[in-house]
């Protein structure tokens, strides 16, 4: 039986390690982008220069987050294996999928925060 105590634990302190890194200068580097990008595709259109911003925004989202979550999901299980932290973490009372649940939870709530953000400009 999973424990969501467990889960939310691990999920917090993975998107705590993710936040330490410099994830975030990658956010605001594709907003400006985005925003760039946007607005001379605006410009050189003729039909509606908003559904151009606009589906160009989304789909730089897109593979933005699709490449943080092969970039991330690829190198948290592998970090805790270099540093050896897997091995503590294991030894305590906590199954792993109870480990692996409360990592796919950290990767999904960085993907979110980085689709809410560039969403957002």
């Amino acid at each position: 039986m999973v424990r969501i105590n467990k889960v939310s634990i691990i999920s917090i302190m993975t998107l705590k390690e993710v936040l330490k890194s410099k994830i975030l200068y990658q956010i605001f580097f594709l907003a400006f982008l985005i925003g760039a990008v946007s607005y001379i595709s605006s410009r050189f259109t003729f039909g509606i220069p908003t559904k151009v911003g606009l589906d160009i925004g989304l789909g730089l989202i897109s593979l933005s987050s699709i490449g943080m979550s092969l970039f991330f999901g690829i190198s948290l299980i592998a970090k805790e294996i270099e540093s050896r932290t897997l091995y503590l973490i294991l030894s305590r009372p906590i199954s792993r999928n109870e480990f692996l649940l409360g990592k796919l939870f950290g990767l999904g709530s960085i993907i979110f925060l980085n689709w809410l953000l560039l969403a957002f400009v």
